[in-house]
């Protein structure tokens, strides 16, 4: 999606939306995640927006089988990752600690206002 910005197919903020805010929204749980205001997670991802890289499937993590992106190449990289304000992923490194992440449902959510 990155790669998108760069060729100036996609609006750094439309990607935000999209890849972001939309999907909390939809899943009910924007008043927990999906955005960086008081009150938030503060899960958030750092990019360089230049940094250019090929794929891998070995550095991929995903519970997916498919994996139609290995040697794909990218310009426009994350290099941090925040879990609810704690480093999780550091220059490709996963350094934060496997169960860190929480579920959060919508009647959770719904239950608190």
């Amino acid at each position: 999606m990155l790669t998108q910005v760069n060729q100036g197919r996609l609006d750094i903020f439309k990607l935000v939306d999209i890849m972001s805010k939309k999907p909390a929204m939809i899943f009910g749980i924007n008043g927990r995640k999906g955005d960086l205001r008081v009150g938030m997670d503060a899960d958030f991802v750092i990019v360089d927006i230049n940094r250019e890289d090929v794929l891998s499937k070995e550095k991929m993590y995903t519970r997916s089988s498919a994996n139609v992106y290995d040697g794909y190449q990218v310009k426009g990289s994350p290099i941090l990752t925040a879990v609810r304000g704690k480093t999780i992923m550091e220059n490709g490194e996963i350094i934060g600690k496997s169960g860190y992440g929480e579920y959060v449902s919508s009647e959770l959510i719904q239950s608190k206002s």
